[in-house]
């Protein structure tokens, strides 16, 4: 998503609300192509230190503060329509919202101020299915990246769950407090 959907380019802000799983890897990808600064927004204050370890130059705890500069891309992983309609507001005159979390059916988003969206250039706000990917090519270049040791896929790691423990590791993903969640299918008595 970072480079098909954000199309983000060397040197360009970027701001990455949520910091769960996907948002965690979107950190790394900003990093890969060199944007900066790298900005990570989420509720959960424990997320600072693996944002900062993935790449996030800085970390902003949305309950307590919010940004104070605009960003030439903003991505939001979280799909509420709150969230959504503060987003627009962070977008500098080149702006792009990348929406990766989708809001609920029935729910509704509103910009406020929609006519800031005119001043630059011009803003974008796109939605995303899964960020463009080709898994055949992506992968095989994903993979090169974490033997090149470029791409760490360990530091986003926040939690393990044997598969009979999948409730446990559903609740936790859902409270928002992990990152990304590996599941271990094998059975370990064999």
């Amino acid at each position: 998503m970072i480079t098909n959907e954000a199309e983000v380019k060397l040197g360009e802000s970027i701001l990455i609300i949520g910091s769960g799983g996907v948002g965690l890897n979107l950190i790394q990808g900003a990093k890969l192509v060199s944007a900066y600064p790298i900005v990570a927004m989420d509720v959960v204050e424990e997320k600072k230190d693996i944002c900062l370890d993935a790449g996030a130059t800085q970390f902003i705890n949305s309950s307590v503060a919010e940004p104070t500069t605009t960003f030439d891309i903003v991505i939001d992983t979280t799909g509420k329509p709150e969230v959504i309609a503060k987003a627009t507001t962070y977008l500098s005159g080149v702006g792009r919202l990348i929406l990766v979390g989708q809001p609920k059916p029935t729910q509704e988003v509103s910009i406020p101020n929609a006519n800031k969206l005119f001043d630059g250039s011009g803003k974008t706000i796109k939605a995303t299915q899964g960020g463009k990917t080709n898994p055949t090519e992506d992968i095989p270049r994903y993979i090169k990246l974490h033997q090149a040791g470029l791409l760490d896929i360990t530091k986003i790691i926040t939690h393990r769950f044997d598969l009979e423990e999948i409730n446990e590791a559903f609740d936790l993903l859902k409270s928002g407090k992990a990152g990304r969640i590996m599941i271990n299918i094998a059975n370990r008595n064999k």
